[in-house]
């Protein structure tokens, strides 16, 4: 499964799919960010962090186990990437 988000909250973070271009406008702006995302490529991933002037966490998870505290995050943000997230079925 590959996941792509970014966290904005108190601890200001944003799910955001991608290379981090959300992210990075979001840091722009004044928020605290952290990108979350499955990939650490540097051109399509986490790893691209590096090719932005607006600093922003980043952190390499998975949806279904994301390493964040409960209610650190004020707002979630999924860009593009919901359909990385499995689908599960109930009664």
């Amino acid at each position: 499964m590959r996941s792509r988000a970014a966290a904005v909250g108190s601890e200001s973070s944003t799910w955001v799919r991608g290379n981090g271009w959300l992210s990075n406008r979001l840091s722009e702006r004044g928020h605290t960010v952290t990108a979350i995302d499955l990939s650490d490529d540097p051109f399509d991933g986490l790893g691209a962090a590096r090719h932005y002037n607006a600093p922003f966490k980043t952190l390499l998870a998975e949806f279904d186990h994301l390493p964040l505290a409960d209610k650190s995050v004020d707002l979630a943000i999924f860009n593009a990437s919901l359909h990385y997230r499995p689908i599960t079925c109930g009664p």
